[in-house]
């Protein structure tokens, strides 16, 4: 079986970015239970330790790239005029890409100096 094919490149990103997307929401999920008593400090150092950056950066990319799957499959077999569907994907498009500069300025602390 070839790998070259869209299809399944798609199909491998959509299986492997939600699974990590479960396994960083899973990691959360016990992170909270396992400090009940969570604080603003304890939740900001979680988030400096470079790692969990890292795992962030990498949950907003795989975030990204599974939504932007999805959206298209959608859009592909619901909107059939050429134009109208080009102009949604270019929206889409944009709208992923500042989210994923925005969400990397969150994480790493760096300043909105840019809009």
């Amino acid at each position: 079986m070839s790998t070259n094919t869209k299809g399944l490149r798609d199909w491998i990103i959509q299986r492997v970015s939600a699974i990590y997307l479960g396994l960083y929401a899973t990691f959360l999920f016990v992170y909270l239970i396992v400090h009940p008593d969570l604080t603003y400090q304890v939740w900001q150092n979680l988030f400096t330790l470079f790692w969990f950056r890292v795992a962030s950066i990498l949950l907003f990319g795989c975030l990204v790239l599974h939504t932007w799957i999805g959206l298209w499959t959608v859009i592909t077999d619901y909107i059939k005029l050429p134009i109208i569907r080009m102009i949604v994907q270019l929206l889409i498009i944009f709208s992923l890409i500042i989210f994923f500069i925005w969400g990397i300025e969150i994480v790493w602390g760096i300043p909105l100096t840019w809009i």
